[in-house]
């Protein structure tokens, strides 16, 4: 990003910004890199967490982007599936609960397959941008988001086993980003973009015969985070319409009246198996909701389950709910990062006099 002082800054893989002379008559670097900050968090598909505003005011992010998969229980005992860190998204239990489909990123991100009782993961994916894994209800594909084709995220799927190249599932001048399967296979609820960076909506994509994509929402308010229940009469999802994210659950594909699920926040819903309970999350806070579906649809208080130091994902949930629902599958939060921001006021007069901010 160029900064008036006449730098670019920039941020390495390590999380090291930097600033490099820069001459914007010409369009070139004139003079070489000095190392400003260390630590500053790196997200998925190279985002830095760090700004710097016109008035010479950095804020930062600190920790490293480095996570662990855990076996968490519902008191919140946690402990590793993996032994070595790295950095993970949106884990996925099969539907026998053996293994678990994960984004992965390294020099790209790639979905991966984690088998539990062997302990070791086995890539899925090995061209372009590759997210949110999505296992078939029959367990023989998972259904991810890519960009191997263009800049548009579109929707591919790839036998589980890796015994076949992955395929498009659905393509066109949107950004769909897959987000839960109906229990039949047959439908695929999505979350949906006109472009980068506009609101997003929910549609759900028939997948059998000739596909066609049906918008379930079209609202001045972001929607996100779909889950069908097991039965796939109920979609639970993520709405900023009050000001704030809130679950809700409306019946599926009618889309009835809104159901309030949350209390004073909540992000990433994941049903239970058997669909009478719905978790959610709200920033460490992790939540159990009571749901009776009939006679008439039914929701109890939420309870807090367990607080804990794992990542979170306003988009798509970054946990998953084994198959006996008593154990979850988290990221634990790298040791040393937090939510907490650092703001280094003054800095673009330390640039420009070449001191290196603390």
């Amino acid at each position: 990003r160029y900064v008036d002082t006449g730098h670019l800054v920039y941020v390495q893989s390590d999380g090291t910004l930097l600033a490099v002379p820069f001459d914007l008559d010409e369009l070139e670097v004139v003079g070489a890199p000095v190392p400003l900050v260390e630590g500053i968090v790196m997200q998925g598909g190279g985002a830095a967490r760090f700004a710097a505003s016109r008035n010479g005011t950095l804020v930062y992010a600190s920790g490293s982007g480095n996570g662990q998969l855990m076996l968490v229980d519902r008191r919140g005992v946690a402990e590793p599936l993996t032994t070595q860190p790295g950095e993970f998204e949106t884990p996925r239990f099969s539907p026998e609960g053996d293994q678990i489909a994960v984004t992965r990123e390294g020099a790209t991100r790639d979905v991966w397959i984690y088998q539990i009782e062997q302990g070791n993961l086995r890539r899925l994916t090995f061209q372009g941008d590759n997210r949110y894994p999505i296992w078939r209800q029959d367990g023989e594909r998972v259904a991810f988001t890519s960009t191997r084709d263009s800049s548009i995220s579109d929707l591919f799927w790839v036998p589980a086993d890796g015994t076949g190249e992955p395929e498009l599932l659905f393509g066109r001048e949107l950004d769909l980003r897959a987000g839960s399967w109906s229990a039949d296979g047959r439908t695929l609820v999505v979350r949906q973009q006109e472009r980068r960076g506009a609101l997003s909506d929910l549609s759900m994509l028939q997948v059998n015969g000739q596909r066609s994509l049906t918008r379930l929402t079209v609202t001045p308010y972001d929607e996100a985070s779909p889950q069908l229940s097991p039965d796939g009469r109920w979609l639970a999802y993520v709405s900023d319409e009050t000001g704030q994210d809130e679950v809700y659950v409306r019946a599926f594909p009618d889309l009835g009246p809104k159901i309030l699920i949350s209390n004073d926040g909540g992000t990433e819903p994941v049903w239970g198996p058997e669909g009478h309970e719905l978790f959610y999350r709200a920033a460490d806070r992790f939540f159990a909701v009571a749901i009776e579906p009939e006679p008439e649809f039914q929701v109890g208080p939420p309870t807090l389950l367990f607080e804990g130091a794992f990542t979170h994902w306003r988009w798509h949930a970054n946990y998953d709910v084994h198959p006996d629902g008593d154990h979850f599958v988290m990221v634990r939060r790298p040791e040393g990062t937090s939510d907490a921001l650092t703001v280094v006021l003054n800095w673009s007069e330390e640039l420009r006099r070449g001191v290196q901010p603390q």
